[in-house]
């Protein structure tokens, strides 16, 4: 969500960052502007943003400070903290999270066609 942040972190997902990036914020700002989503801001299509409360990966702050500058710019965007997930749970169709995930999508997409853990677009 906001990449430079992230970015600084002490974990290796964060160091990742400056991998993907090609260096660090300061040595490629011009990238991180045009890639990082809180600098893209106001985005236009409805963003759901879910967060596990032990997510160790990302902070919660980190979502909630995206949800609320994209809702200051206008956007439709909500946060919703998952009080027992961490990173991956809403990542798993197996996981308990995921009904949340299927609400966001139905939610977010009401033009989406959800069959159990599944999700496709309706032409």
């Amino acid at each position: 969500m906001d990449l430079r942040a992230f970015a600084a972190g002490p974990g290796s997902c964060n160091t990742s960052v400056a991998r993907m990036m090609g260096g660090t914020p300061a040595e490629h700002s011009e990238r991180y502007a045009q890639l990082s989503p809180i600098e893209l801001l106001p985005i236009g299509v409805p963003v759901r943003l879910l967060n596990g409360f032990a997510d160790h990966i990302v902070a919660r702050e980190q979502a909630s400070s995206f949800a609320a500058k994209a809702h200051a710019a206008g956007d439709d965007v909500s946060f919703t903290l998952l009080e027992r997930e961490g990173h991956f749970d809403v990542m798993s169709p197996l996981a308990p999270a995921w009904t949340h995930v299927l609400g966001a999508v139905r939610g977010a997409m009401p033009e989406a066609s959800v069959r159990g853990n599944h999700i496709k677009r309706r032409q």
